[in-house]
């Protein structure tokens, strides 16, 4: 008996291991299809169509900041290497319309948002090879794309669709493979743009919120009376986290507000207040100094990226709001360039621009010779200028050439 007691724990521990290792495949299994989030597929050459620009309307353009611009149509992308001396247009490969083209740090994405059908988004280096990919929540459906950052040195992207109560988050360390981190039990994609900042020795995801009525003043977090002269007030929608996986909303939660509008969560079938306050990058997100306006001519500032601060522009930028469009405060020259629209009677809206050396001091200049309703995008040392049909380029905000 003595001896036999040795011989039994030893058969019990081989069990054990072999109980173990038999589970192990499964759980590795049960791992892997978890992280089975991103799916890709041959890269695919986009064939030239015309050594020529298309006259098709442009949803939308990025640049490089070194000669290269491409314009997204509904059929086709126009490219230029040389700042507009030469184009090219190259067919997209899918009848899908796509709305969104970025460039970051040496690639190009093409994506759509939350509007989703299920259409691969692609990333390329030279906009000439694009590799088609996927983005999934765990339970395999395929996820839009609200924005792509670079944030202390990582990769991060913020996806969800309209079907989703949740907004998944990604991060890669190249742009081209991903990998979920974690999720947001939220709907963000019905507010604004969803900005990933730091915030101390983590991260804050940011949105607009809700616009309300009967604005009073409150204790909450980034509630903020936003037009005194009709007592409307909004949120802001602010979640942190340390590691991008577990997440804590800081502000923006409904309340007992009278609303400005509702809608249809899709996800659960249900009228909910929409998140109809936008918010846009006044200048580059960096730690310390994170800066946004509204279209009330507001500026909401914070230094964690999660108690925001919010004051009235200037008198020069408050002729600009509501409806007209503004770009954030770009920098070239030794001094910085606000562009924005203004109406000009039945005519339609045409483009100033506000020079400054120092921030406070503006001076404005309507333009001439431009396209109206004109975007801005800054490219290097250019100014790129477009509406549907037409592109034009400066070196100086002010005297602008046709090229596209």
């Amino acid at each position: 008996m003595k001896a036999g007691k040795p011989a039994t724990l030893v058969r019990y521990l081989i069990m054990a291991v072999l109980i173990v290792a038999a589970a192990l495949p499964g759980l590795a299994a049960a791992e892997e299809r978890d992280q089975e989030t991103m799916e890709t597929s041959q890269p695919i050459i986009f064939p030239v169509k015309f050594k020529r620009a298309t006259g098709d309307p442009m949803n939308n353009v990025a640049t490089d900041g070194k000669g290269t611009i491409i314009t997204l149509s509904d059929k086709f992308l126009n490219i230029t290497r040389d700042y507009g001396k030469t184009w090219e247009a190259r067919r997209l490969p899918s009848s899908e319309p796509y709305f969104e083209i970025d460039y970051l740090d040496g690639l190009y994405y093409i994506t759509n948002d939350y509007r989703y059908s299920g259409e691969p988004h692609y990333y390329s280096s030279d906009g000439a090879t694009w590799t088609p990919f996927y983005l999934k929540a765990p339970d395999g459906k395929k996820l839009g794309i609200n924005n792509i950052q670079k944030v202390n040195g990582k990769w991060i992207a913020v996806t969800t669709n309209e079907k989703l109560d949740s907004l998944h988050i990604f991060t890669s360390k190249d742009g081209k493979e991903w990998t979920r981190a974690g999720a947001l039990t939220d709907i963000l994609w019905s507010g604004s743009k969803v900005y990933i900042v730091p915030s101390g020795k983590g991260y804050a995801a940011i949105a607009g919120g809700h616009r309300y009525f009967n604005y009073k003043k409150t204790t909450l977090s980034n509630n903020f009376l936003t037009e005194p002269k009709g007592g409307e007030g909004a949120d802001l929608i602010v979640y942190t986290s340390q590691d991008l996986k577990e997440w804590t909303l800081r502000s923006g939660a409904e309340g007992n507000f009278r609303y400005n509008w509702y809608t249809l969560n899709q996800a659960i079938g249900e009228r909910v207040p929409a998140r109809d306050y936008h918010i846009y990058e006044e200048e580059p997100l960096e730690k310390g100094n994170i800066r946004f306006y509204d279209v009330y001519s507001n500026q909401l500032s914070s230094k964690d990226g999660i108690t925001f601060t919010l004051k009235k522009a200037q008198p020069i930028f408050q002729k600009y709001s509501l409806g007209d469009y503004r770009t954030p405060i770009f920098k070239a020259n030794n001094q910085y360039y606000v562009f924005a629209q203004f109406w000009n009677g039945p005519g339609g809206q045409h483009t100033r621009v506000l020079i400054s050396k120092d921030k406070t001091n503006w001076k404005e200049t309507a333009l001439k010779n431009v396209p109206r309703n004109m975007y801005v995008i800054q490219s290097g040392k250019y100014f790129i200028g477009y509406n549907e049909t037409e592109m034009v380029i400066s070196s100086d905000g002010l005297t602008w050439k046709k090229i596209k």
